[in-house]
Order: structure tokens, then C-alpha cells, then sequence
């Protein structure tokens, strides 16, 4: 702001002194344009008078002349008229040599006056530019009180988020309730990953079981060629295609909570990392290389695709093994061993259930650790109640709520697994 006064106080000197130039200049013109008049006035008078007696002096010449034909005594007295007129003669040439150079400087006045006139003209223009630069140069010094006084009120309320921040470090949220919390996240997605590899290796045992029995079966009906009545089959092939149903409702219902559970996952790696990004996980990820937005956004991106892969890779593996599955039992269903087929899949059906009853158990377990999330998740938001930072209110409470919703989400798709086993 020091320059800008500067250059004002600076600008408002040279518009004085341009000012006192313009009057001492305009004063200049007027008693030059005065002199000018009075000199035309002047030269207007002796025109007049030097008409007028250039025309006396032709009358009384023509007079002379013609009486110059009488008397001797009255050619002497014409010669004397005569000499006096030569002195009036030279003495109006004299006037007039006289009014020619006053005319001559009037003319010159003139001209010096027009020149004097531009230069004031220039000067004025000058001056409306000097004035035009000192506007200016007020406007630059608001604009730079206003700016000084915006930096000011930024600095106040700077220093008085610094001193209340100073003053709510003491009712930061407790760490060790914190880490509990990153505790308990972590186990949960250690109870979902084990979840979901309970989920995968129950279907792929089943699966195998029923291939062991397809291949009994077969082996069975090539070693007994006997045919058991029609009606017998009928029932049995019926049966056949009910469990073939069965089986394909519940592979779909598996892939369906399959794609549930990675969504949860998702959810909850992002509950993750919101709460390190709330609650200083920065400084654990400083040692990482840093990734733009774009980067992490296409990674993430990545990522979605290479689910969506693995999960057609198993949708098209699960419904060959199928389509076999299909063929063998259709082969197998014309046998009369089916009905053994039948009473196998129940005992099947009763082991399903026992581990269905364990998994429940493991469920169950899994809801109390949930409860003890949202028990801390209470406890947390009680302890950060007091801090004046509405935008870690707000950041803290949608990661709480992303959290209770990647819990709900995780309980319904347990459930769910849960029904679609025990049917």
C-alpha cells in the first residue's frame, strides 16, 4: 500500500505544477490577445486616417495643378504649396511605415498566440491525463486499503482458529478408543473374507459330492442293466428335475451373495480408509508413493472390472460344471438307483443344515462384534461432540453412517445366505 501512496502523492505534485503552468500560460494568451486587439484597433485608425489624407492630398494636388496656369506669383505660391505638401507626403509615409510594422508584430502576436493556444491545448490534455493517472492512483490505494483490511480479518480469524484449535486439543477423540474401533473394523472384514471362503468351499464341496455320487451312479447302473418299473422312474425323474431346480436356484442365490459381499467389502475398505484419513492414517500412508484422484479413480475402476470379471469366469465355470451336472443326472435318473440318489441328497441336505446351524453360530458372533462397533462408534461421536470443526462433524458422521450401513448391509446378506441355504 506504501506505493501506491507514493505514486498519488507524486501525481498530485506534477498536476499542480502542470496547473500553475496552464494559468501562468492562459494569463499569457489573454494579455496577448488583448495587446492584439488594441493593435488592430490601432491599425484600423491609421488605415483610416492615412486613407483619408491620401485622399485630401489627391483633391488639393488636382487643384494645384489647375491653377498653376495663371500668375507668376501664383506659380510661386503653388511651388511653396507644393513643398509643403512633399513634408505632408513624407510625413504619412512615415505613419504608414509605422502602421505596417505594427501590423507586422500584431501579426506575429497572432501567430505566437496560436502557438501559445496549442501548447495550452497539449497542457490541458496533459492535465486530464495527470488527473486521470491520480484517479487511478486513488482507486489503487482503496482497492489496496480494502485488500489490506480483507488480510487483516483473515489474519484475526486465522489466529482465532489457531487459539481455539489450541484450545479443543484437549478434546480430540481417544486414541485408544480409536484404535479399538480400526480393531474391530479390521476384525470384520476378517469375519467377512472368512465368510465368504466358508461360502465358496461349502458349494464347491457340495458340488463334488454330487459328482462323486453322478459317477456311482453311472458306475452303478453299468454294472446292473435291470430297469426298475416306469412308475418308480417317473417319480424319480421328477425328483431329479425338483433337485436339479433346487440346485440351480440356490448356485444363483450363491452368486447373487457372492456380489452382495464384495460390495460390502467395498464399502468397508472405503469406511477404512475414510476413518485413517479422519483420524490420522495419513501419516501411515505418507511413506506410500501419493496418487492423484484421477489415479486412485481409475484404480478403483480397475478393480470393479476385475470383480465383474471373476465373477463371469465363475458364473461360466459354475454353469458348465452345471450343464455336465444336468447330463449326468438326466443319465443317471433313468437308473433305479435314483431313489438311493434321493436319500443321499437328504443326508446331504442334513449336513447343510448342521453347518448352516454353525455358520449362524459364526453369524452370531458376528452380530455381537457389530453391536460392539456401534457401541464404539457412539462412544466416539459422544467424545467429538465438543469440537467446534463443523467439517470433521460431518465427514465423522457419514463415516459412521457408511459404517452402520456396510454392517446392515453385511447381516443382510448373511441372512440371506443363511435362507437361501436352509431352503
Amino acid at each position: 500500500a506504501a506505493s501506491p501512496d507514493a505514486d498519488a502523492r507524486a501525481a498530485a505534485k506534477e498536476l499542480a505544477a502542470e496547473r500553475e503552468k496552464t494559468e501562468e500560460l492562459e494569463n499569457r494568451v489573454k494579455a496577448l490577445t488583448a495587446r492584439n486587439g488594441k493593435l488592430d484597433r490601432l491599425l484600423r485608425a491609421e488605415r483610416d486616417a492615412a486613407r483619408d489624407e491620401a485622399a485630401l492630398s489627391l483633391t488639393t494636388s488636382r487643384a494645384d495643378r489647375g491653377e498653376r496656369r495663371g500668375s507668376g506669383d501664383e506659380n510661386r505660391a503653388e511651388d511653396a504649396n507644393v513643398d509643403g505638401d512633399d513634408d505632408d507626403d513624407a510625413g504619412a509615409k512615415a505613419r504608414r511605415e509605422e502602421t505596417l510594422a505594427r501590423w507586422e508584430e500584431g501579426v506575429k502576436l497572432r501567430k505566437r498566440a496560436e502557438t501559445l493556444a496549442k501548447k495550452l491545448a497539449a497542457k490541458t490534455r496533459e492535465l486530464e491525463n495527470a488527473e486521470k493517472l491520480v484517479e487511478r492512483g486513488r482507486n489503487a490505494v482503496a482497492d489496496a486499503a480494502k485488500e489490506k483490511s480483507l488480510l487483516s480479518a483473515k489474519l484475526r480469524a486465522a489466529n482465532d482458529a489457531l487459539a481455539g484449535k489450541s484450545k479443543s486439543a484437549s478434546e480430540e477423540p481417544d486414541a485408544e478408543a480409536v484404535r479399538a474401533l480400526h480393531v474391530e473394523c479390521e476384525a470384520l472384514h476378517r469375519e467377512l473374507a472368512s465368510t465368504r471362503r466358508v461360502v465358496d468351499v461349502e458349494q464347491a464341496g457340495e458340488i463334488a459330492r454330487l459328482q462323486r455320487r453322478v459317477a456311482e451312479l453311472e458306475e452303478r447302473e453299468k454294472a446292473d442293466e435291470s430297469a426298475a418299473p416306469r412308475p418308480e422312474r417317473s417319480a424319480l425323474e421328477t425328483r431329479a428335475r425338483v433337485l436339479e431346480a433346487e440346485l440351480l436356484s440356490k448356485e444363483d442365490a450363491a452368486l447373487g451373495l457372492r456380489f452382495e459381499a464384495e460390495q460390502a467389502s467395498a464399502r468397508a475398505d472405503r469406511l477404512q480408509r475414510r476413518l485413517d484419513e479422519l483420524f490420522g492414517g495419513r501419516g501411515l500412508e505418507k511413506e506410500k508413493a501419493p496418487l492423484s484422484g484421477r489415479d486412485a479413480a481409475s484404480r478403483r475402476a480397475q478393480e470393479l472390472e476385475d470383480v465383474v470379471d471373476a465373477l463371469k469366469k465363475v458364473v461360466e465355470k459354475q454353469q458348465t460344471e452345471l450343464s455336465t451336472l444336468r447330463a449326468r443326472l438326466a443319465s443317471a435318473a433313468r437308473s433305479a438307483d435314483a431313489a438311493k440318489a434321493a436319500k443321499q441328497l437328504k443326508q446331504t441336505v442334513s449336513l447343510l443344515e448342521a453347518e448352516l446351524a454353525e455358520t449362524r453360530a459364526s453369524e452370531e458372533e458376528a452380530t455381537a462384534l457389530r453391536r460392539k462397533c456401534v457401541d464404539l462408534e457412539r462412544r466416539l461421536a459422544a467424545a467429538s461432540r465438543g469440537r467446534d470443526d463443523a467439517a470433521t462433524k460431518s465427514v465423522l458422521a457419514r463415516a459412521q453412517a457408511e459404517a452402520s450401513e456396510a454392517a446392515l448391509r453385511l447381516a443382510e446378506t448373511r441372512d440371506a445366505l443363511a435362507a437361501s441355504e436352509a431352503a
